[in-house]
């Protein structure tokens, strides 16, 4: 039986992602070390108001206090996942009211925040079984339509999202490792440092590949206040 809820009770921007075809994994408690321990360096470089964690088989959530956060989440766990455990991902991003339950890990969520991500997931997953959507992992979903804080426009936010998932999904391994750098703040000379190549190669990669792209929308996302 639940216990009663707990002062981390809030209106969030929820996360909840999932392993794609994990099953067919070869080794699936390597898979799952390897998701705890990314999960632990993610929540060092975003610090989201309730750290993500795994929660069953291969699943994980968080929360985030603004929308372009909880976005940005999104992309470096798929970046990473894909680089560092081979694996790729999708995302189901939500808002509204989460109620926490207990102490014990992982922590037992509930509400409007937490329902709107995991029907947001499941649309995901859904999507992505067409022949037309294959290409999709990430969607937004506010709790029955509601208005999200300074966004007047929640249909934008997957339309970003769905270009984003698609030009993700052509980069090659070089390519996405180069946006990851870029994400965390570092330029296309200390990329080229980093590779031992010329700027120039950095430069015409980054345009190529979709990166920069990305990295301007990224940016107009938290240009806003949220």
């Amino acid at each position: 039986m639940l216990s009663a809820a707990t002062e981390e009770d809030g209106t969030y921007f929820t996360l909840i992602g999932d392993v794609v075809s994990s099953r067919d994994a070869a080794d699936r408690p390597a898979l799952q070390k390897k998701l705890k321990n990314i999960l632990v360096r993610i929540n060092r470089e975003l610090k989201p108001a309730l750290p993500l964690e795994p929660t069953l088989g291969d699943e994980f959530q968080g929360c985030f206090d603004t929308l372009s956060e909880s976005v940005t989440a999104s992309l470096l766990l798929r970046l990473v996942l894909l680089d560092q455990a081979g694996v790729d991902t999708r995302y189901g991003l939500g808002h509204g009211w989460v109620t926490v339950f207990a102490k014990r890990r992982p922590k037992s969520q509930d509400g409007e925040g937490w329902w709107s991500a995991r029907d947001a997931v499941e649309m995901a997953g859904t999507i992505a079984e067409g022949p037309s959507g294959s290409f999709r992992r990430t969607c937004f979903q506010a709790w029955a339509n509601e208005e999200v804080p300074d966004f007047d426009n929640p249909g934008a936010i997957n339309a970003f999202l769905s270009t984003r998932d698609w030009i993700v999904g052509r980069m090659n391994a070089k390519s996405r490792s180069r946006l990851l750098s870029l994400l965390r703040g570092n330029t296309q000379s200390e990329i080229a440092r980093m590779e031992s190549t010329t700027q120039s190669a950095i430069s015409q990669n980054l345009t190529r590949s979709g990166a920069y792209a990305i990295l301007a929308g990224q940016r107009a996302f938290e240009g806003r206040t949220l």
